[in-house]
Order: structure tokens, then C-alpha cells, then sequence
């Protein structure tokens, strides 16, 4: 079985200007346009986006058009195509001092209006590959319980069933410690 993984994709409006600062970004839609080819030349079973699949954040203004360009490429991909969404997509984690704007049940709901689910699994192979949004955890929503319930669940399936886990996420469950 063969899959692609995508991350950082950092896709602006296709009408605007760019939101970053950083001159990379200023090739972000050409340069996903390539990858999108790409990888239906590899054939691959699936694509999972491992988060920031836009830059402007979904407080600002561009973040509806950033979302439909990105959709609109991504529906270029023949085979099926999974978000695990990223802190530009959904908002930064709870974090003192951070400077960006946190995850909210508003922001939760608005990366579902464009892009669907926060979090979900699914069979290939006999591989259970699941997805979830790693912005939520910490974060104290009640999202975040949800999306707990989901793994305990799911994980005890998958192990009753004997097949293995992917985990997709945009950021590590923990750096250092896991609580």
C-alpha cells in the first residue's frame, strides 16, 4: 500500500494578495498545484494533509478564501484526501504568551463548514489509520472530550481486532511529558 502525506501547504486566496510574511509562502498555491500532480502520478491508496493546509488564520478574512482555493485544488487528487487539521486551519493551542489566536468552539465549527470532520478513522489494508486534531488537546473544549472519547473507543477496537495504528496530527499529543 502506498499513501502521501502533505503538510504546511500555507494556501492563501486565489483573488489576494499573501497573508505571510515569509517569501515562501508567496509560491504556496503554485508550488501545491505541483504536489497535487505529483502525487497523482504516484498512485498512492490515499492523502492525509497533516494540518496548515491554509495560512491565514480562521479569525482573519482571507480564511474563506483560502479555504475554497484549497478545496478546490485538493478535489484535484484522485484518490481519497484526509485533513488532520493544523493550528493555522483551527487556531493555536492554549499556550501563556502565545501571540496567535486559540482554538475556540467557534473556530471548531468553522474548519468544519469548510473542510468537515476534526477527527476520524478509517480502514485500508488492515491498517487503521486515524486522524485528530491536535490544536484541541489541552485546550479544555468540549471538543477536546470528545475527541478523547473517540480515541479510547476506537483505539480498543482497533486492538480487539489485532490490526495497526497511524496516528495523523498536526502537532505531537506531548513534547516531553504526557500529561
Amino acid at each position: 500500500m502506498r499513501f502521501a502525506v502533505v503538510a504546511d501547504s500555507h494556501l492563501n486566496p486565489a483573488d489576494a494578495d499573501n497573508t505571510s510574511p515569509w517569501q515562501t509562502n508567496h509560491l504556496a498555491n503554485a508550488r501545491n498545484e505541483v504536489v497535487v500532480a505529483a502525487i497523482n502520478k504516484i498512485e498512492p491508496a490515499f492523502t492525509v494533509h497533516v494540518g496548515d493546509v491554509v495560512h491565514p488564520l480562521p479569525h482573519s478574512s482571507d480564511y474563506d478564501g483560502a479555504a475554497d482555493f484549497a478545496n478546490t485544488l485538493y478535489r484535484g487528487l484522485d484518490a481519497p484526501f484526509y485533513i488532520a487539521p493544523g493550528n493555522h486551519d483551527i487556531g493555536d493551542k492554549h499556550l501563556p504568551g502565545n501571540p496567535a489566536a486559540c482554538i475556540s468552539d467557534g473556530t471548531c465549527l468553522e474548519y468544519e463548514r469548510h473542510f468537515g470532520v476534526q477527527w476520524q478513522a478509517f480502514v485500508e489494508d488492515g491498517v487503521c489509520f486515524v486522524i485528530i486534531n491536535s490544536c484541541l488537546l489541552g485546550s479544555g473544549l468540549p471538543h477536546e472530550e470528545a475527541q478523547w472519547q473517540f480515541l479510547q473507543t476506537r483505539f480498543a477496537e482497533e486492538a480487539a481486532a489485532g490490526r495497526r495504528i497511524y496516528l495523523f496530527t498536526h502537532y505531537p499529543p506531548y513534547i516531553t511529558q504526557p500529561e
